[in-house]
């Protein structure tokens, strides 16, 4: 999905106090539980998912280059003519930007060892007589056939439709899959993102516009 700010006053975030563990979610993916920790960081059982910092700045750069294949073909973050630096630099201001307005919770990946292992997004937060989200999400192409993909992606999802104020309190969160892009919708099978008959999505993709196939997971009540 395009990364865009939606012109609404959501329910800011409110930051759990104390330092310890807010709740815990159950999860479906390899890791048992997911931890929401303070302010909003999200702990699985390999994973931390914080906000970018600009100390990440030199590993973000070496996921872009590793993966730059898989990005192209799939993800395209560069605007037309935009440097990796110019990249970082951005995204860094959109996760700051996401976190202060309430419009996104964008998120970056790290395992127990230090590295960056991947950026998951939800972009465009509504919250009025639909509170939705567009989830985002990419892994670099070094730590890819884990699982580990799937274990953020989960977490971040459930964060999303854990009721405010330990979660964002959503009740709907999708995203855009090429139809060719097996791997992604394999991975949204295992998030219960169901696929939503018809409903397509044209994204710009190699100077050609590509339709896109909205998966879904939706709670009510």
């Amino acid at each position: 999905m395009a990364e865009h700010f939606a012109e609404i006053k959501p329910i800011p975030y409110q930051a759990i106090s104390g330092g310890g563990v807010a709740t815990a979610m159950k999860s479906t993916t390899r890791s048992k539980a997911v931890e929401v920790l303070a302010p909003n960081i999200l702990r699985t059982q390999r994973l931390v998912l914080r906000p970018l910092r600009a100390s990440d700045r030199d590993q973000f750069l070496h996921m872009v280059d590793v993966s730059r294949a898989q990005l192209e073909r799939w993800v395209r973050p560069h605007r037309e003519g935009e440097s990796d630096v110019a990249l970082f630099e951005r995204q860094l201001k959109m996760c700051e930007e996401g976190d202060r307005r309430g419009l996104a919770f964008r998120r970056v990946a790290m395992l127990d060892d230090g590295r960056l292992a991947g950026c998951f997004n939800l972009n465009s937060i509504s919250r009025g007589i639909i509170c939705e989200a567009d989830f985002t999400w990419w892994m670099s192409s070094e730590l890819t056939g884990a699982g580990l993909a799937t274990e953020a992606a989960e977490a971040m999802i459930e964060f999303a439709l854990l009721a405010h104020p330990n979660g964002l309190g959503l009740h709907r969160i999708q995203a855009a899959i090429h139809p060719s892009n097996a791997r992604s919708i394999k991975m949204a099978s295992k998030l219960r993102l169901r696929k939503q008959d018809g409903a397509t999505v044209s994204i710009l993709m190699d100077e050609q516009w590509e339709a896109h196939e909205l998966y879904s997971r939706t709670i009510t009540g």
